[in-house]
């Protein structure tokens, strides 16, 4: 940010700056509009668009509880604050219910990808074959928990549900189609611009 207020420009969009101590003073100090992209419940100077990325996962771990699933886990990778906030949605309304279990929490380091759900779920199914559902944290993830589920016999979503997050394009289009939350980037992208 301070490279690039050394320029001048009219303004600046940046995303994944909530590790920066000294953001909000750069923003202060970067003689332009500085929109941060990220979630728009934290107290940030300056301008902030996004979603609540807690109040989404709260809505989604809702769906999956009203559709039947009990047993439900989370599945993440990485560590920014969007998925500290989702984290966070899943384990309120799990503790709402009655039905959280700390050991429903499904987290490895590092970016996720549908290898690695795939990995994932499976070590959790031998540990946990009673889970019933998760809600994870990208479609991505989703997508691996899917393939995973079909490469063992398990019928989705009659006797295991799945819920991803982004509503990526594919999400429609697998079989059976993704429930996920969408998360409207395009518009965004086109506000932090405007």
């Amino acid at each position: 940010l301070q490279a690039f207020a050394a320029h001048s420009p009219a303004g600046v969009i940046v995303a994944g700056t909530e590790r920066l101590e000294n953001l909000n003073t750069m923003v202060r100090e970067a003689g332009c509009p500085v929109v941060q992209a990220i979630d728009c419940s934290l107290k940030l100077d300056g301008i902030a668009v996004g979603i609540n990325h807690k109040q989404a996962a709260m809505a989604a771990t809702r769906h999956m509880l009203s559709q039947g699933y009990r047993r439900i886990a989370m599945m993440g990778c990485g560590n920014d604050i969007r998925i500290r906030l989702r984290q966070s949605g899943y384990c309120e309304v799990m503790q709402q219910a009655g039905l959280f279990n700390e050991d429903m929490i499904i987290w490895q380091d590092g970016p996720p990808s549908i290898h690695v759900a795939s990995r994932m779920i499976r070590r959790f199914l031998e540990k946990h074959p009673d889970v019933d559902g998760v809600v994870c944290q990208s479609d991505d993830l989703a997508l691996g928990v899917i393939f995973e589920c079909q490469r063992l016999g398990i019928r989705v979503p009659e006797d295991f549900g799945i819920c991803g997050f982004n509503d990526l394009e594919y999400a429609a289009t697998t079989e059976p189609p993704l429930t996920t939350i969408r998360v409207p980037r395009f518009e965004i992208g086109y506000k932090a611009a405007d």
